[in-house]
């Protein structure tokens, strides 16, 4: 199963120009909230999404900066929350998986 085209158009500018426009809006609403996230302004990261609707296929994009933010302010039970709604096959789940296991002591150590 390939990636959905959206979530490669998140970092590939190419794939982004193939999708229609209304499409585009949304792309560029998550590369802006995902810059939004990693700087102190979580909260406009939040607000920047708000133009996705819960039907689009970049739903899962704002699950996953909601949780970013939470995850960035080292609040990761409520990241968690957010992140259990997303589809661990996409793009989204996959890095929010990877980053709640980068929190686990457990995997320190290589047996």
């Amino acid at each position: 199963m390939g990636e959905a085209p959206e979530d490669v158009a998140i970092f590939d500018d190419a794939v982004l120009s193939s999708l229609p426009a209304e499409r585009g809006r949304e792309i560029s609403a998550v590369r802006e909230a995902l810059h939004d996230a990693t700087e102190p302004r979580g909260e406009d990261a939040v607000k920047r999404t708000a133009v996705i609707p819960r039907g689009s296929p970049l739903s899962d994009w704002r699950l996953f900066i909601r949780g970013l933010v939470d995850w960035l302010a080292n609040n990761t039970s409520a990241a968690d929350e957010a992140w259990k709604r997303l589809d661990p096959e996409r793009r989204p789940g996959r890095i929010a998986t990877a980053l709640m296991l980068a929190l686990r002591s457990d995997l320190d150590v290589i047996a």
